[in-house]
């Protein structure tokens, strides 16, 4: 005699319920969907943990090299990624942009477009 059982996902100690009635409260394949969900979150969670990490290192005044190390990485160039988020121009460029500015441009623009518009509209 072949019996069907639920199958379990990879975290099925999350999702108890009642997996082994004809009932299920949630559908096997809703139980998988979320099970992938959740690992590809969890890894972009650890990926965006060691980045920041990595750039923090670089920051404070770590080396590369020992940066690399610790990483794990088989180049330098790999590395040097995070080292680009360090440079003091990109640090001043970004303070020097402001909400004000922005507003400023956005509203130049406005401007000439209706001035535009209205060109457009005499011809």
């Amino acid at each position: 005699m072949v019996t069907e059982t639920a199958q379990y996902s990879a975290l099925h100690c999350f999702f108890n319920f009642k997996q082994n009635d004809e009932y299920l409260l949630i559908s096997n394949t809703l139980r998988f969907i979320c099970s992938i969900l959740l690992a590809i979150a969890f890894y972009f969670i650890l990926h965006a943990a060691r980045h920041t990490f990595a750039t923090l290192q670089v920051e404070l005044g770590t080396d590369i090299y020992t940066v690399q190390n610790m990483l794990g990485h088989a180049n330098v160039t790999t590395t040097e990624i995070y080292a680009r988020h360090a440079d003091e121009k990109s640090k001043e460029a970004s303070l020097k942009i402001s909400l004000e500015l922005l507003k400023s441009v956005s509203q130049n623009m406005k401007t000439t477009e209706s001035k535009r518009s209205k060109k457009e509209t005499k011809i």
